[in-house]
Parts: C-alpha cells; structure tokens; sequence
C-alpha cells in the first residue's frame, strides 16, 4: 500500500481498481485549491483488510467504496445515514474521533442477536461473527457510512425523463443498482431487476426490505452483439454541478425502504427478470434501462448487455453506469436504434462532490 504524508488522506476502497477515476479527480482537486490532503487506492482482496488499512493509516479522514465492496463494508460501520440504511449499500465512509460520539465511540446502531448470540446488523440482516460494534474498523474511531450514488444518479438522469418514462429494467443486482432503484422510485418510475439466471422472489431483509448480499447473482454473461456504425462523438466532460440536498427524513425509521415509496415497484413484490425474457413487447412497455453490470468496461469494451438492441425505439433511454470508456457499446447500439443515451461521468462527478461534503460534515 501507498505511504502518505503529513496532511489528510482519503482513499478508495475496492478490488480491482485499475479502472479507478477518483484518485486523479481528487488529487487535483487538492493541488487546484491548495489542500493539504492526498487521495490513494486501497486495492485489498477482502474487506477483512479494512481495519489494517485504518491502523496503517492514521490520518484516513474518508473513504470512498467501489465493487465489491458497498454492501460488505456495513458491518465495519458504526452508523449508517439514513438514506444509506434505506437502500442498504454505502459508497462513501466518514472517519472521525470516536470521542466526538456518544458512549465513549460505541456503535450508534442498536445490536440485535440472532437465533445462535451473534450480533446482527440491523440495516442489512448480516451477521457480525462475535465482534463488538466498536471494534471492527479501528478501536478510537467513529466510521460512518452514506451512499452518494443516489445523489449522482438522480440529478444526472431527472433533465432527460419524458412524461412517456414510467417504468425501467435495472441491470444487475449488486450494491451499486441498490441506490439506482431508490432513486428511480423517487422520480416516479416503477422498476425491475434483471438478472442472468431465475431467481424466486427474494426475501427481505429486516429493515431495508431488499436482497440480501448473498442471494445476489452473478454478472450476466455478454452476449454477442452485431456489429454497429462507427460511434459518433460525445460530448466532453460535463462540469462539476452544485449537489442539492437529498430529501430531509424525520427519522430512520420512518425512511421509506427500497420498493415501498409510492409509484415504486418493489423487487419484493415481482421476481427479477431473466434476459431471455425481455421481448419486444416489455421492451416497449419499460422505456428506461439503466446498466448497472460492468459489461462494457475497459478493456473489456467489445461486451454489452444481452438485451433485444433492434427492438428500442426513439422513446427509449439508455442509462450506463460505466464511464470509462464515455461512450460504451451499450450506449453506441442504444443510440443506433435512437435511443437517448447517458453514460455514467457525470454521476461520478455528482458522487465526487458529495462524497467531499459528506467527509466534512454534511449529514
């Protein structure tokens, strides 16, 4: 692991990285506006590496977490806002003095046990193997958790829904597509799952009211995808654009889980789709499609979704989280079809400017 100086340090968390944006956005950032802080990846194979990256590095004042890591760093954490204990996966960690908290730096979260004494989170159903809720990041510090892929995705895609967008397939199930599905519930859209093999109705977690990390499915295999004219350009790189803030809760448990907010359809309600199930006809029923699967990432740019590309329409928006490279195949077939189509930089630099006002203090 990278040493560090003497200023603030903030990182990245996940395996593999080196598709990573936020080390460049941050470092720059820090030498733009003369800040005394560094930004480095954290590579580990396992998120049981955590409390080794905290005790090596002092001065870690936040970090943020990327695949595979947003649902299975929960239980390091001694708190969770409220949005990300809704939605059930955190891609943005606060660090502080535990003596800033109450209780002498002992856990915000009430502990439940279940049936055999081991602790449970409450946010997630995942069990704590005999460890106290202070004591699995790094004894005398306080680790907060908050999910900005929210913010990013909302205020990336609200300018480009139509009235004739009510309801999105989600591709992929991981921690990222979590947040998209909040968020798209939020807007108005029903929404649903799309996985690789049949799944039974998942059951719900005690508290969110979504999958829990173990009944995930694989990445879907990329299918063969026909060859398309070349991609016209895209456009650079949106600005930077002030994050509003996310909508106020009056508590955590009166924050709506995933599934339940009015217009939203939840995933515990319908089984997730299969790809082979995704005819024409749904296609033309579910305008919105948001890939949430790192199909088309580099290097691997030649892959896509396996969806029906020929039967999307000029009604249909293409939503992609991957960003690099900015225009994927997914998007370039989309477009073909004419279809709008949105790649996922401008959620990163959503995320980014969020994930910097959540380390200094915004709840």
């Amino acid at each position: 692991m990278d040493q560090q100086g003497g200023g603030s340090l903030y990182g990245l968390l996940g395996h593999p990285l080196g598709h990573s944006f936020s080390r460049a956005y941050f470092n720059n950032m820090f030498a733009r506006e003369g800040i005394d802080a560094e930004y480095l990846n954290f590579d580990i194979p396992s998120i049981d590496m955590l409390p080794q990256v905290l005790a090596e590095h002092p001065n870690l004042r936040g970090l943020n977490v990327t695949i595979p890591y947003k649902q299975a760093v929960i239980p390091f954490l001694d708190d969770l806002s409220d949005e990300a204990r809704a939605i059930g996966a955190v891609n943005v960690i606060r660090i502080s003095p535990a003596t800033r908290y109450p209780r002498g730096g002992e856990s915000c979260i009430s502990p439940e046990v279940d049936a055999n004494g081991k602790e449970v989170l409450p946010s997630t159903g995942g069990v704590r193997e005999g460890l106290s809720l202070s004591g699995r990041g790094r004894e005398g510090l306080h680790l907060k958790g908050f999910n900005s892929d929210i913010i990013g995705f909302m205020d990336s895609i609200r300018p480009l829904l139509k009235p004739h967008h009510r309801r999105a397939l989600v591709l992929g199930t991981g921690g990222a597509s979590r947040a998209i599905c909040r968020g798209l519930e939020l807007l108005g859209l029903e929404w649903r799952y799309v996985t690789r093999t049949p799944k039974a109705t998942p059951p719900a977690s005690s508290v969110s009211g979504i999958q829990p990390a173990s009944s995930m499915p694989a990445t879907p295999p990329a299918a063969p995808v026909p060859a398309t004219p070349p991609a016209s350009s895209v456009s650079a790189t949106p600005p930077a654009v002030p994050v509003p803030d996310t909508p106020p809760a009056s508590s955590v448990s009166g924050i709506p889980p995933i599934g339940s907010v009015p217009g939203g359809l939840s995933a515990g309600l319908l089984p997730p789709l299969t790809y082979s199930a995704l005819s024409p006809a749904l296609l033309a029923e579910y305008t919105v499609i948001v890939n949430c699967t790192p199909l088309g990432m580099f290097p691997n740019v030649d892959t896509a979704p396996p969806i029906a590309y020929a039967a999307l329409s000029p009604r249909h928006l293409l939503y992609d989280l991957v960003y690099n490279p900015e225009e994927t195949l997914f998007m370039r077939q989309g477009r073909r079809f004419g279809a709008t189509v949105k790649g996922g930089l401008e959620m990163l630099h959503l995320q980014a400017i969020a994930s910097w006002e959540f380390w200094n203090g915004k709840d």
